[in-house]
């Protein structure tokens, strides 16, 4: 066996690189897993928005279908009195 094979002061690049994937497979792992990467908080986004704009019309649906308030001329009126039962000085109320 040739010892300046195993010697780390004779290994070369070459060498060094041997088990390794190439660096242009690499970069083009790199560059794919990166687009992906991009890619899904872009579906995320566009998911999350569609969700708001459905919550949106369904709550414009649910308001349209409740009865509209009451006008100030059909707003209850007080009792003769002044007020509820019991809220006078001798009532005793809060």
């Amino acid at each position: 066996m040739n010892s300046d094979a195993l010697n780390p002061d004779t290994l070369n690049a070459d060498m060094l690189n041997a088990g390794a994937p190439h660096t242009d497979t690499l970069a083009l792992t790199s560059a794919a897993s990166s687009g992906a990467a991009a890619f899904l908080p872009l579906v995320f986004g566009v998911v999350v928005v569609g969700f708001l704009i459905g919550a949106f019309v369904l709550g414009r649906r649910v308001r349209a279908r409740q009865p509209r308030p009451p006008l100030p001329e059909e707003q209850p009126t007080r009792p003769p009195g002044g007020g509820p039962e019991g809220s006078g000085p001798e009532g005793g109320g809060a």
